[in-house]
């Protein structure tokens, strides 16, 4: 902020562009991953967003995105902050500039070009630009105003990083990038307060996306890390509405309970190395994030027939002789009935249809040895009594 208010007060484009200079000379000079570069980092896309004349900023902006390591992710992510400060004065020529490069990462799809050049674009370098150029968009698109994401949303950001991901290798790198890319995406429309105006093909084209990679790898432990950050993806997304059919969010759904629900917990690992405890982490936020997805679902289609269609889902688990399977299946059903009890929606939360039969499932669980499982059940039959109750 300093820097950005003194160099409004000099007005002074000639010293602006030799601090610019200055400033790139000392950033390659200085170690990766120090906090100094990372300072510099912003130092530099502070004063090129300050500077007037585009075609300087322009290069400077490619030379720091050709000369960046950007297979390392530090600095990747000075680079894409670099961007976003720039953006402040320039994000349509920000925009542009991301543009030129990635139009060099993506012609092996869009020429004809011989196998060398084919291996050459598909190279690790070449993929962890990608990677960066996908989040770059992302980073962008929650900086961006109102005004800014209506202009630049669908064709600049969306559309360029699909592009980007069609032709990477669509290794789970490329994959974890553009689910990034996808939730801070997801992220930006819902802070802009007004997603109808964002094309709903493309939206249900970006959870198609999603909803794919949960079908295309088998899950084992450790989790991978694509198909949870998808279950978090999904919650954001779910809060736009998904626009799917029944018979779609059912599917997916159903795909993301038998991916998640059955995974070994932490008990039961042998041993507890740093890896498995990261894995274990992430494995508690997806089962977390996979309630408030049926949740949100809830909220956003306040039916009786959604509720019925996600308890059904849930239902095979609580039958399931893994401890772990039905105490996860309780959390989301706690999460979900909660939800349906304290909705706004009165008319439409009419009794639960099946409140025997749940009732006659849940009572059991309230003696179960477990005390997390007793504590689940007791949690889900008061809010199933209260929402019956009314």
């Amino acid at each position: 902020q300093f820097l950005r208010k003194s160099l409004e007060a000099m007005e002074d484009e000639a010293w602006t562009e030799r601090l610019s200079c200055e400033l790139s000379q000392r950033l390659g000079s200085s170690a990766s991953s120090s906090g100094e570069k990372s300072f510099l980092y912003k130092a530099v896309g502070t004063t090129l967003g300050a500077c007037q004349r585009v075609p300087y900023v322009q290069e400077e902006l490619l030379q720091h995105l050709q000369g960046a390591n950007l297979e390392e992710p530090s600095e990747a992510q000075g680079v894409i902050s670099l961007l976003c400060h720039a953006a402040e004065g320039h994000f349509s020529l920000v925009l542009d500039t991301l543009a030129m490069f990635a139009a060099t990462l993506t012609k092996v799809q869009r020429f004809k070009v011989s196998r060398r050049q084919k291996v050459k674009c598909l190279g690790t370098s070449a993929q962890a630009a990608r990677n960066a150029a996908m989040l770059a968009y992302s980073s962008l698109a929650l900086r961006a105003s109102k005004e800014q994401l209506l202009a630049h949303m669908e064709t600049d950001i969306v559309g360029n990083t699909l592009l980007l991901f069609r032709t990477s290798g669509q290794d789970e790198q490329n994959k974890l990038a553009l689910v990034q890319n996808i939730t801070e995406v997801g992220c930006a429309i819902q802070a802009m307060g007004d997603s109808t105006s964002f094309d709903p093909s493309l939206k249900l084209k970006l959870v198609t996306t999603l909803r794919d990679f949960m079908k295309e790898t088998r899950w084992d432990y450790p989790p991978p890390p694509v198909h949870l950050k998808v279950v978090l993806a999904l919650e954001q997304w779910s809060k736009l509405r998904l626009d799917l059919s029944r018979e779609e969010t059912l599917s997916l759904l159903t795909q993301c309970c038998k991916s998640i629900l059955p995974l070994p917990s932490a008990e039961e690992m042998e041993e507890s190395t740093e890896m498995e405890a990261l894995h274990m982490k992430s494995l508690q936020t997806s089962v977390k994030a996979l309630g408030r997805l049926m949740a949100v679902l809830v909220e956003t289609e306040p039916s009786p027939v959604c509720f019925r269609d996600i308890v059904n889902i849930l239902w095979s688990s609580f039958f399931s002789s893994i401890d772990r399977e039905h105490q996860r299946a309780l959390q989301a059903c706690a999460q979900l009935l909660a939800v349906y009890r304290d909705g706004s929606e009165l008319q439409a939360r009419r009794a639960y249809r099946q409140f025997g039969s749940l009732v006659g499932l849940l009572g059991p669980l309230t003696c179960d040895p477990k005390p997390t499982t007793r504590q689940l059940a007791a949690t889900c039959l008061g809010s199933l009594l209260h929402i019956q109750g009314e």
